[in-house]
């Protein structure tokens, strides 16, 4: 029976995120900018990673790296030369933007688009950066770009929707949980096969929190004996309503809840809540799952620029 609802459930927030589609980004496209650059300052290359971002935002592309898809720029001025202007000449540079989206696991490009600006200044470096202040992250031309690009990414997920699920569960029977959900976290929601991922990604999470609430409730019983009962709290939020250490996680709620006054007591109920049904519990868990591929990710090697462009 647990099953049926839970399949069921799985149809309701896949239909959910097909409408939503226009609202959340689900196409992730890590950016990855140079370090270091002639003619470019620091703070000019941060800038330049700050316009890309905003680029892909403006056009529902998420831009945390989970090294499957990637965007970066290639930068060309193409065309320096001097102006004669009173006490000092003015360097005027004709710049050349690339932005690329590659897929890094077999080098192959996507799609790139290509714009001219032109940048003033007392030197090439002031010149360029001038330029890239000129980049317009509203313009059509990147939102046709993303489109195009999402297009061929998604058509990427269609493709290959049972091999991914084939190495999500392989990940699993390995107990590489974080791998696993990271993985099917990246998966479009707005795609029709979602629903074919859904399922397979709430087994490996409860499997992942059958392992991981042992060692939050410890932590929560570390808390406890310090008298540092919101520290608890924080922890067995946490812990899955269904998971095999609920019972204990209950336990220890009640031991909390004696120990505080009226007001924190019910604060700790209304944290709780969330899962008074099992839709608000799918949410809250897609959610956390999200949160899972964002942390594995962040703490994988960092895709260095010089490793995309050669």
């Amino acid at each position: 029976m647990k099953k049926i609802i839970l399949s069921c459930l799985c149809s309701i927030l896949v239909i959910c995120g097909i409408k939503a589609q226009n609202a959340d980004a689900d196409v992730n496209i890590g950016v990855v900018c140079p370090e270091q650059m002639d003619d470019l300052s620091a703070a000019s290359l941060q800038r330049l990673r700050h316009k890309i971002e905003q680029i892909a935002t403006a056009n529902g592309v998420a831009t945390y790296s989970d090294g499957t898809f990637i965007l970066y720029p290639t930068i060309d001025s193409f065309d320096v030369r001097t102006v004669e202007s009173g006490m000092k000449n003015i360097i005027v540079a004709n710049t050349e933007l690339i932005l690329s989206v590659i897929q890094v696991s077999t080098g192959m490009k996507v799609n790139s688009v290509s714009v001219s600006f032109s940048g003033s200044g007392f030197n090439k470096s002031e010149a360029v950066a001038n330029a890239i202040s000129k980049i317009d992250t509203q313009s059509p031309v990147y939102a046709k770009f993303l489109s195009e690009s999402k297009t061929r990414i998604y058509s990427y997920y269609k493709m290959n929707c049972s091999k991914l699920l084939q190495k999500a569960k392989a990940l699993a029977a390995q107990q590489q949980y974080e791998a696993a959900l990271a993985d099917l976290a990246c998966f479009p929601s707005s795609l029709p096969s979602y629903a074919q991922v859904v399922p397979v990604m709430m087994d490996i999470y409860e499997r992942y929190q059958n392992v991981r609430c042992e060692r939050l409730i410890q932590e929560s019983k570390g808390c406890i004996a310090l008298k540092d009962y919101s520290g608890a709290v924080e922890h067995l939020v946490q812990i899955d309503p269904e998971s095999r250490c609920n019972s204990e996680c209950t336990r220890l709620l009640d031991r909390i809840k004696q120990q505080v006054d009226k007001e924190e007591a019910e604060a700790i109920e209304r944290k709780f809540r969330v899962f008074d049904t099992l839709v608000d519990l799918e949410k809250q868990r897609i959610s956390a799952i999200r949160d899972i591929a964002k942390t594995y990710y962040s703490n994988q090697p960092t895709i260095q620029y010089t490793q995309i462009v050669k």
